[in-house]
């Protein structure tokens, strides 16, 4: 509990030092153009490369867990067709327009949301003694 109390003040500094920046200096980019901006050429560059390099893995980590988690539904479809279909699930996410991404997110969020709502509700539901477990 300690440890995540201080990733999460560490976060809460970051997040407030990038906003600091990005009121100071509103930029067309990422945030690897304040350190290319305050740091050097070279590290917003590396920094940059560091970022796709990051999400590049965890797509491909993204479609591994599917794989794995849709064949304890569906043991005898081969995985490869999960990742595949998970694959192009993202990529037409991120070819639509800004707006039907965002209508997307809007429901994927939704569904998210009530999700844990209904979990939290059956659990109170469980300690009250209402449903059996």
């Amino acid at each position: 509990l300690l440890s995540y109390m201080l990733i999460g003040l560490m976060v809460y500094f970051l997040m407030t030092s990038l906003g600091e920046l990005a009121a100071y200096m509103p930029v067309s980019g990422s945030f690897a153009t304040y350190g290319q901006n305050y740091v050097e050429e070279g590290f917003g560059f590396a920094l940059g490369w560091n970022y796709w390099y990051n999400w590049a893995v965890t797509i491909a980590v993204d479609l591994v867990a599917a794989q794995l988690v849709m064949s304890w539904w569906f043991p005898d479809t081969p995985g490869w067709i999960w990742s595949a279909l998970f694959l192009g699930v993202i990529f037409l996410l991120n070819y639509i327009s800004v707006r039907g991404f965002g209508e997307a997110e809007y429901w994927f969020s939704l569904i998210k949301v009530t999700t844990v709502i209904v979990f939290i509700l059956v659990g109170v539901l469980m300690i009250i003694g209402i449903f059996k477990g």
